[in-house]
């Protein structure tokens, strides 16, 4: 994709006015006027992401359009709603600032707020529990190598002491034998 330029026409005075605008120009143009705003900085990062992904999927495409834009937005398969707002939302907002100095010919809406339900833990009964601890106990039982072995004993171990001391798995992971 060559992205290079768009040429939008517009009329100034009985004459029709060409302006050609690269990607760069356009996404440095837009940090330049976010910095002078003085709003929230976001990372640039996200936008060449973006910009390398378009070229990638579309290698014959001249200019941006709606629907490599919209292909990014999609949700995608593992994505919370919080994670896809905060991917397309410095898109969305180029998208449309440049729409409004009509580098582009069309504008997309952001990711709408989705009230998440809060997360409500489940209770193991006593045979849920004896279960989960006999499989823990048989882990590695039939193999032989070192790896498993280990495993075999470093299994039962690790989730017996995250349901005995309230751990959680990264403190218990970095836990030493000399703490």
């Amino acid at each position: 994709m060559r992205l290079q330029y768009r040429i939008i026409p517009r009329w100034k005075g009985g004459v029709q006015m060409i302006d050609r605008m690269t990607f760069e120009e356009m996404l440095d143009n837009y940090l330049a006027y976010r910095t002078a705003s003085r709003l929230k900085e976001i990372t640039a990062s996200s936008l060449k992401t973006f910009f390398n992904t378009c070229r990638n999927n579309n290698p014959d495409a001249l200019y941006l359009t709606r629907k490599m834009v919209d292909t990014w937005c999609e949700k995608r398969d593992t994505e919370c709603p919080a994670s896809r707002k905060a991917r397309t939302n410095p898109i969305v907002s180029f998208i449309n600032h440049a729409f409004e100095r009509e580098w582009i010919d069309f504008s997309v809406q952001g990711v709408k707020n989705v009230t998440l339900t809060p997360y409500i833990p489940h209770n193991f009964n006593n045979e849920e529990l004896t279960a989960f601890f006999k499989a823990c106990d048989e882990t590695g039982l039939n193999s032989m190598n070192r790896g498993d072995r280990l495993r075999r004993l470093e299994v039962p171990v690790f989730f017996r002491l995250l349901y005995s001391s309230g751990l959680r798995p990264l403190e218990a992971r970095l836990l030493r034998c000399g703490h």
